[in-house]
């Protein structure tokens, strides 16, 4: 499949969804589209689509052949063929949402030498005091304000670094911190360090982000706020937190607050409040997406397992984790790589057109120019024979010159394959009213398509000047053909 058809949405029908959801757990399905089993569940109600009912699965993995419904006829509606559409993508993380059993079924499995064999054959090494715990576990528990913080001891240089994110209650704290401890021990027989993100960074070859400081930060108080750590699984960034879960328990609200919901607009007195249950929770965070929250993956208490018991299923999901986040780096590099060849190709194109173009309006010119010059030097040769090798005499500045002779000199320099040198004097000098090249080259052509007709020399108009039309009209536009004073053709009369 190419790279191209993996990035269309993936549209499945009706029918399509019934079968997909008769054929696996609806967790595992609802895991591999990247959505959560709730809200798949209630698709499949909107859309009349039954599902199996709890212990169906167990039944088939006990080799019976339980009950399926068929798919309810109904009237087709307008959605059926596009019952689910899946973003670009979808099944990116399915990799990474391990259950209990299939990661269990994964470390039993593992080809020697992986990293799940190595998880599989680790041996867990719990701490049974807090005053033995790894130097990161013993800043987590001064930064938490643990009871006997005053005794904990540190070697020279381990006081300052990072810390884990434990957002427990004060009776669940040491639990909580022999936890951490027992993953980071684990983690560091692996081979996977747990330091500041930006020393990770360092690690993986990346550029560090400016931040002010190397490992710590000033909180609102002054305080020196250490960053919270990470672990480098393979080469990749892995986050993770330790939390306490809570539970809602009912209340029922005094007789001040439901006076004070009477008396104040917008005040609702709490009818449940949060009570810490002394139950952990780890959770895994998918740092590398780029947008929204991050994707969580939890192991949590269970009435046949505690968390403790449950590390290698963690490392491992840390390790799919590591894997899911290297896969899709690399992706996006590769496609950065591309966009930038693509971008330097247009570059490439662009300054190769741009290039072209200055030559191909330079060849323009010059053929323009050629052409022009021919024409004129035929227009001179005819008007010499028609002329009979007499001059044409024309008024220039002060004096009197041959007008077919000027003409020459103007064309001999217009001419690009004419070996005159060009002295500038024939160059349009600037004005200072607009005139854009649109309308001088309107103009251009006008004259050399006859278009001032009326003011081109005609061969026996009598050119003498009149010193009568010059007496009533004295700024009269003169021909430049009219030669010699007004005192001249008075003595010739």
């Amino acid at each position: 499949m190419t790279d191209a058809e993996t990035e269309k949405p993936i549209t499945l029908s009706r029918e399509d969804l019934y079968e997909l959801v008769w054929s696996k757990p609806i967790v595992q399905l609802a895991a591999d589209f990247g959505i959560s089993d709730v809200a798949l569940a209630k698709r499949c109600r909107r859309l009349g689509i039954p599902l199996p009912g709890r212990g169906y699965w167990a039944r088939v993995d006990a080799g019976q052949t339980p009950y399926r419904p068929k798919l309810p006829k109904r009237e087709p509606r307008w959605h059926d063929d596009s019952a689910l559409t899946l973003a670009p993508g979808v099944g990116a993380y399915s990799a990474t949402i391990l259950s209990s059993r299939e990661a269990q079924e994964t470390l039993k499995t593992a080809a020697p030498e992986t990293v799940p064999a190595r998880i599989a054959a680790l041996s867990v090494v719990r701490s049974t005091s807090i005053l033995e715990v790894l130097p990161a576990v013993r800043r987590t528990a001064i930064r938490a304000k643990h009871p006997r913080r005053s005794e904990f001891t540190f070697a020279r240089g381990e006081r300052g670094g990072p810390i884990l994110a434990i957002n427990v209650t004060a009776e669940a704290l040491d639990r909580a911190l022999l936890l951490a401890d027992s993953i980071l021990r684990a983690a560091d027989r692996l081979g996977w360090v747990f330091d500041d993100p930006q020393k990770l960074r360092e690690k993986q070859g990346n550029p560090v982000v400016e931040t002010g400081s190397n490992s710590t930060h000033e909180d609102s108080k002054g305080e020196l706020d250490p960053y919270v750590g990470r672990l480098l699984v393979e080469g990749e960034q892995v986050a993770l937190r330790i939390e306490e879960r809570f539970r809602e328990d009912a209340v029922e609200p005094t007789a001040a607050q439901l006076a004070r919901e009477k008396r104040e607009y917008g005040y609702r007195a709490p009818r449940k409040v949060s009570v810490p249950t002394g139950a952990l929770r780890l959770t895994r965070l998918d740092t590398y997406r780029t947008y929204g929250e991050p994707d969580r993956r939890s192991w949590y208490d269970r009435k046949s397992k505690l968390v403790e018991e449950q590390i290698p299923e963690v490392l491992l999901g840390f390790y799919e984790l590591a894997l899911s986040i290297k896969e899709r780096r690399e992706k996006d590099e590769r496609e950065a790589r591309e966009r930038e060849e693509q971008e330097r190709r247009r570059k490439e194109r662009e300054a190769l057109r741009d290039a072209n173009q200055t030559l191909i309006t330079q060849l323009e010119a010059d053929a323009g120019a050629w052409h022009r010059a021919r024409y004129l030097r035929r227009y001179i040769k005819a008007a010499r024979h028609a002329l009979g090798g007499q001059a044409l005499p024309v008024r220039f500045r002060e004096e009197t010159i041959d007008y077919l002779d000027w003409a020459e000199r103007y064309v001999n320099e217009l001419d690009p394959l004419g070996r005159a040198l060009r002295s500038g004097e024939f160059e349009e000098s600037s004005t200072y009213h607009f005139q854009n090249d649109l309308d001088r080259m309107k103009k251009s052509f006008g004259r050399l398509l006859g278009g001032d007709w009326d003011k081109a020399f005609k061969l026996g108009q009598d050119y003498t000047p009149d010193p009568e039309s010059d007496r009533r009209w004295p700024y009269r536009e003169k021909s430049v053909f009219e030669v010699g004073s007004e005192d001249e053709s008075a003595d010739d009369g």
